[in-house]
């Protein structure tokens, strides 16, 4: 594994991993090569069917964690209601001189998910902001006058007064609204 700035060093789960590609495990990968010509086949460590020599999902803390794309797609999507979608092996396995788990990047989820992507990113927004609202309290103030205070990025906050454009309550109205 190369050690140095996490950024430039680590393997991108969606790179490409073939013999020939310089700097990524290519020389690793033609150690494994004999005389009589047999390779390694790699496998997915989740499901054991082989790879692709240049589709699959590289773990950049662990070599040893290679995953197919379905089995990445389904750890990703089984992962929507967290903050953060780590590596499918179900582990938070942490970045080279880090102890900081790694994660997927926006770009690769997309990538992998493929059209699957814009109702994976609605039902994580949904999920997201029903979690905020739940750890936040019990009421939240919804008059035309103050926003809600909540965790939540401002494009998944709304209020009745904003969503409700004809029936919002009047300036002079509030209302209070218990989540359980």
């Amino acid at each position: 594994m190369v050690s140095g700035d996490a950024q430039t060093t680590s393997v991108s789960p969606t790179s490409t991993h073939s013999p020939d590609h310089a700097g990524h495990n290519g020389t690793n990968r033609r150690t494994f090569n004999n005389a009589q010509g047999n390779e390694r086949v790699l496998k997915c460590t989740l499901c054991h069917e082989r790879l692709e020599d240049t589709h699959f999902v590289q773990c950049p803390s662990v070599s040893a964690h290679k995953f197919c794309f379905p089995c990445s797609k389904e750890s990703i999507k089984k992962q929507s209601n967290a903050q953060e979608v780590y590596c499918p092996s179900g582990e938070k396995c942490p970045l080279v001189g880090s102890q900081t788990p790694w994660a997927f990047m926006q770009g690769e989820i997309a990538t992998i998910l493929g059209e699957d992507f814009e109702q994976f990113k609605k039902d994580r927004e949904t999920t997201l902001l029903s979690n905020n609202l739940t750890n936040n309290g019990t009421q939240i103030n919804l008059s035309a006058n103050t926003a809600p205070q909540q965790n939540s990025p401002a494009s998944t906050t709304t209020s009745a007064a904003s969503s409700n454009s004809g029936n919002a309550p009047s300036s002079s109205s509030t209302q209070l609204v218990a989540l359980n």
